[in-house]
């Protein structure tokens, strides 16, 4: 299991340095299967544990792509509201004056 220190570590990290991170942990990983299959590798695990941290990586690199977009739509909703609020009253307006039309059409031509 990941250390708690090497999680937050991971999220201290810019978007652009967990890239260079994660450039570094597929050249690892690479370096680690070539040592493996030359038999050269004396810890296994090694492997396991380079896989598991491209994947801590990649997911906080798509929580964090997924958090902007939801903050996208959180401040371009905001942004909408007043524009939307206004638009249904002025509907409500209009759908009220055409009832009127009508009702004083009906009273004309008594």
């Amino acid at each position: 299991m990941a250390s708690a220190a090497e999680t937050v570590e991971l999220r201290a990290m810019d978007d652009d340095a967990l890239a260079t991170e994660m450039h570094d942990a597929h050249q690892s990983l690479f370096n680690l299967r070539f040592q493996a299959a030359t038999q050269q590798l004396a810890d296994n695990s090694q492997i396991a544990k380079t896989r598991r941290r491209i994947a801590r990586i990649r997911t906080l690199l798509t929580e964090r792509d997924i958090l902007a977009e939801a903050d996208a739509l959180v401040s371009a909703d905001q942004t909408d509201e007043p524009a939307a609020a206004d638009e249904s009253a002025a509907a409500d307006e209009a759908a009220a004056d055409d009832g009127n039309e009508e009702d004083e059409a009906d009273g004309d031509s008594e």
